[in-house]
């Protein structure tokens, strides 16, 4: 956002001593002290009479305030949330009996957010206050309460205090899929594309790869193409499908749907940014969980959601019914949050060309119009941003940007290093897997946590983490074996610059396809915002050259992805695959002829690069004969493009190849005529047969 406001609340209404609020004797009314006490030394306390009657509290006249550009926040615990009925809230600037604003604080039928027995916060821009009679925003100073029971018994309010706070004024509005349902890439993609909207898709991990569910390589171009986020949803469809979400789960049900949803991100190398709980349902033991693994949770309550949030974790994120609602209805709710400088987070589950048959459905043609309505608010000079759940977190005033625990501060990402082959190491020898280099802002920290590996087949093999050429403390003998494992020492601070790398020291039964998800957790400060990891761009050193700068935009924004590009003794840039030998002194740097990219063979090459860096992307959970079709379309690919360009110079008189060809380095256009790109898809094998040396080549 392009103006920053820190998180301020102004209290309209607090309770000291004497603060002179009085009820209408249907319930009771008193202070409340001990573990009720949040602001100054007490609460205030209203119990109802179990009858289903209204139990109102009335405040004295106010030190009158201006809610002009404000929205109001409703800070409160309730005892006994099953015999919640409604709360409500009334304000006035005038007579409070006949002119006053008034919204529901609570609902259980409108918010499905569990109310549990602890502080929370409500938030409300004053359009959302269905106003009786007149009221001056800019002079508020009188207010009510009015709690029901549903008769089931009573029930107690505990009031902390009623404030107001700043809204930035600037509206935004984030386009969320549930379920990981396909027609988020065939349907929503080609109409959000159209403005190059990003959106957030959370994912049912076992649906993953699903007839009618996205694949993993959907997912992957969704972020890496797109700009979308991948958020966690659940780790099962049983447990997303139960009655109540995951608040249906108990003890270690509930911690391994969790923890197994946290390690498939991990590994995947997904970003834990926020979550979005399964029908809304966030208990609190649900809630801690969340809060221990992500930077934010989102409900599916009704919005718009308030800048700032009522609470991190309890998001409302507007679930459109397609049975009730249509183009009109969800864009007049878009003008509403326009209008209030709100965040409207709209989600979708499954886009329909036909008729919707469910609520979970939604017509394409509709979603068009809806979408084609925000890009015309942005064009008549609203104040409008589209953001993903994760870059609205970090756009939130007051907020650090999502990813982790501790409200966002923290956040973790994985760095995928993969050998798809048979893994053979002589005696004496290591074998590197191309680094990693880590990439911080001012601010941030980082450390390794874990790392989870496995092999695809094959008995064994011994690897090690390095820091710039030394072993990393507690990450060395890690065995992988065919099963998915978790290597979980102490954690090992990095730094900006610092080179991560994988060896091989041993194998054991012909080993085949080792992944191994390195862990790291960034740390940021909450003043400003920091950049997220996949603003980074870890390992392209874009910082310091327009090339790679270029090369990433056009390629893929994944900072697992490192393509160890160097320049050769006379500054032409190389994209060259670092393979030192461990028994090697002088260190050499060996050519790998798949990856290289004269970067003045323009933007057909450009989109190879591409090919070749979702090829490395894929290769987890890929067997060896898809890797290797796709390669050979890679291959394909290349020829045609030079074959493309060469006729192209010669309709140009330029003399075809030859004269393209002096355009590269000499040694890049020997190799450039031996026809290289067709053999990106062939391994080179390294560590058992020297390679050219680039200083060698003639």
């Amino acid at each position: 956002m392009s103006e920053k406001l820190d998180r301020e609340e102004l209290p309209l209404t607090m309770f000291p001593a004497g603060h002179g609020w009085t009820g209408n004797g249907k319930g009771t009314f008193s202070d409340a002290g001990g573990e009720a006490i949040v602001n100054i030394d007490r609460s205030f306390k209203i119990e109802t009479n179990g009858a289903e009657e209204t139990s109102i509290a009335t405040s004295p006249e106010l030190d009158p305030i201006d809610l002009t550009d404000k929205h109001v926040v409703f800070h409160s615990e309730v005892s006994f949330s099953s015999r919640l009925k409604t709360v409500k809230l009334r304000l006035a600037s005038g007579n409070i009996a006949t002119d006053f604003a008034e919204v529901t604080i609570w609902e259980t039928d409108e918010d499905p957010i569990a109310l549990q027995s602890t502080f929370e916060r409500q938030s409300f821009p004053t359009g959302a206050f269905a106003v009786t009679g007149t009221v001056n925003w800019a002079a508020v100073k009188h207010a009510q309460i009015l709690v029901t029971d549903n008769k089931a018994g009573k029930m107690t309010l505990y009031v902390a205090g009623i404030y107001a706070v700043p809204t930035p004024g600037q509206a935004m509005i984030t386009f969320a899929f549930d379920d990981s349902l396909e027609s988020a890439y065939t349907l929503a993609l080609p109409v959000l594309s159209r403005y190059r909207f990003p959106a957030t898709e959370y994912v049912i991990v076992d649906t993953v790869g699903e007839s009618s569910f996205l694949t993993l390589e959907q997912l992957y171009t969704l972020r890496d193409q797109h700009s979308w986020e991948i958020a966690g949803h659940a780790f099962t469809e049983a447990a997303h499908n139960e009655p109540s979400g995951l608040d249906s789960l108990e003890g270690e049900a509930l911690e391994e749907e969790v923890d197994g949803l946290r390690g498939w991100l991990d590994e995947h190398g997904f970003r834990r940014a926020t979550f979005a709980y399964p029908k809304g349902a966030a208990g609190g033991e649900v809630r801690r969980l969340i809060k221990r693994d992500y930077g934010a949770g989102r409900g599916t309550g009704p919005g718009p959601e308030t800048l700032p949030s009522r609470d991190d974790y309890t998001l409302r994120g507007h679930s459109i019914n397609g049975l009730v609602e249509t183009a009109s209805t969800v864009k007049a709710k878009i003008d509403a949050g326009v209008a209030e400088g709100a965040w409207m987070i709209l989600t979708f589950h499954k886009l329909v060309a036909g008729s919707p048959a469910v609520g979970t459905e939604f017509k394409v043609s509709a979603f068009e119009e809806v979408v084609d309505h925000v890009r015309t608010l942005q064009e008549e000079g609203n104040n409008i941003e589209v953001l993903t759940m994760a870059d609205a977190m970090g756009a939130i005033p007051g907020s650090a940007p999502a990813g982790g625990a501790g409200g966002g501060a923290t956040f973790s990402e994985a760095k995928v290093f993969t050998i798809p082959d048979e893994i053979k190491v002589p005696v004496g020898d290591t074998d590197f897997i191309p680094p990693f280099f880590v990439s911080l802002a001012s601010g941030q920290t980082a450390k390794v946590t874990k790392v989870i590996h496995r092999l695809n087949s094959g008995t064994s093999a011994t690897f090690k983490l390095q820091k710039n050429g030394a072993d990393l403390t507690g990450f060395t003998g890690i065995e992988a074996k065919a099963e998915t494992q978790t290597k979980d020492p102490t954690d090992q601070a990095v730094a900006d610059g610092d080179r991560l790398a994988l060896v091989v020291t041993a194998v054991s039964g012909a080993p085949k396809n080792l992944s191994a998800a390195v862990v790291i957790e960034y740390t940021v400060g909450v003043s400003g915002r920091s950049r997220l990891p996949h603003e980074n761009h870890a390992g392209w050193g874009d910082r310091h050259d327009p090339h790679l700068r270029r090369a990433r935009h056009r390629c893929c924004r994944r900072p697992a992805l490192d393509l160890g590009l160097h320049r050769d003794d006379r500054g032409h840039l190389l994209a060259l695959r670092l393979d030192e030998a461990g028994g090697n002194d002088a260190g050499e740097r060996r050519l790998d002829r798949r990856l290289l990219r004269p970067p003045q063979l323009g933007r057909q090459n450009d989109r190879i690069h591409a090919q070749l860096g979702r090829r490395q992307k894929t290769q987890l959970g890929c067997d060896r004969g898809d890797r290797r079709r796709r390669c050979e379309i890679t291959g394909q690919r290349a020829e045609r493009s030079r074959i493309q360009r060469k006729r192209l110079l010669e309709k140009r008189g330029r003399g075809g190849a030859d004269d393209d060809d002096r355009r590269m380095p000499a040694a890049l256009c020997r190799l450039q005529r031996q026809r290289l790109p067709r053999l990106a898809g062939q391994r080179l094998d390294r560590g058992r047969r020297p390679g050219r040396l680039a200083a060698d080549l003639p």
